[in-house]
């Protein structure tokens, strides 16, 4: 997962995108039956649109999400990106699973 701007390829030939469009349309260009799009706002805030989903499909994306992210933290963690301190304190919770 990366946090970056689309592609320009991604966006060409878009509409005047918002909150009411950017999911259908991302749904269409990328030839899937469904997305979800979350936007952070420079007041802190989360916006969520959706496109092609239900409730409870969106909830399993969104946690599949969240453990993507957090695998990849753990493992930048272990890989110590965050310090020798993170790195050493994953390792003694590492062991303490086992």
């Amino acid at each position: 997962m990366t946090n970056s701007a689309p592609s320009p390829e991604l966006i060409a030939g878009a509409p005047d995108l918002h909150m009411g469009n950017v999911a259908p349309f991302l749904c269409k260009k990328l030839a899937v039956p469904g997305c979800i799009v979350l936007l952070s706002n420079e007041d802190g805030t989360v916006a969520l649109a959706a496109h092609g989903v239900n409730h409870a499909r969106a909830n399993e994306m969104l946690s599949i999400g969240i453990h993507i992210n957090l695998s990849q933290h753990y493992d930048a963690v272990r890989a110590g990106h965050a310090g020798p301190e993170a790195a050493e304190l994953q390792h003694v919770i590492d062991t303490n699973k086992e």
